[in-house]
């Protein structure tokens, strides 16, 4: 599923390099003329419409009202900007995630498979997933929350270990299950799997041998 963003700009008005590569899953449109921004309204879908200028209002060859009159999509207008930053262009993705209009589901997906993609990289953190969905971190940690009903940490952690006991009862030795599901830290990945499982993996490790040479 992708999103469809029509961004109509004033000629002149810059754009950071990330506002044309946001995600695989977002398409943006960006128009100079206004006759042809409603033709695309007109003619096309879109999830979000965003109208900038770096003037004080908009033009008048700008019939801005029309944009309300041919479609209900969400759309932000933005003025007295001559550049469009990345953190401005955050905030933008985030209103259209609140909207009442948007699917909360769309960004979150993503998000989930960036996590799925990364959940083993040690560099793998709550503000990059949220950057991934252009939304700050405290409001994607709620929206997580919501959705899957336990926090983005311990959602990791509970993968991690997972894959960790997996590792473990196929011989795999402690310091490279620790590596291999993302921590760097012996120390760090003892604990957590010990808080999680109820026993170190080492003894974890021991358990599963013996009960598999009493199978044999």
């Amino acid at each position: 599923m992708i999103m469809n963003i029509l961004f109509l700009k004033q000629r002149g008005l810059s754009l950071p390099e990330e506002f044309k590569t946001i995600s695989e899953d977002i398409e943006v449109s960006v128009v100079e003329k206004f006759s042809h921004a409603i033709d695309l309204l007109e003619n096309g879908h879109f999830d979000l419409i965003m109208v900038a200028t770096f003037e004080e209002s908009f033009s008048k060859e700008w019939d801005i009202g029309k944009i309300r009159r041919i479609t209900s999509v969400p759309t932000i207008y933005v003025t007295g900007s001559s550049v469009i930053s990345k953190e401005v262009l955050l905030l933008l993705i985030e209103s259209l995630q609140t909207s009442k209009n948007f699917n909360n589901h769309f960004l979150f997906e993503s998000s989930l498979r960036f996590i799925e993609q990364n959940l083993y990289n040690d560099e793998l953190s709550l503000e990059k997933v949220a950057s991934h969905a252009y939304i700050s971190k405290c409001h994607y940690s709620k929206l997580f929350k919501k959705h899957l009903g336990t926090g983005y940490k311990d959602y990791v952690i509970n993968k991690r270990i997972t894959k960790a006991k997996s590792l473990l009862r196929r011989g795999y030795s402690v310091t490279e299950t620790c590596y291999a599901v993302g921590y760097n830290d012996l120390t760090h990945f003892g604990r957590i799997f010990k808080k999680v499982v109820g026993v170190s993996p080492s003894v974890f490790r021991q358990e599963e041998v013996l009960d598999k040479l009493r199978e044999a």
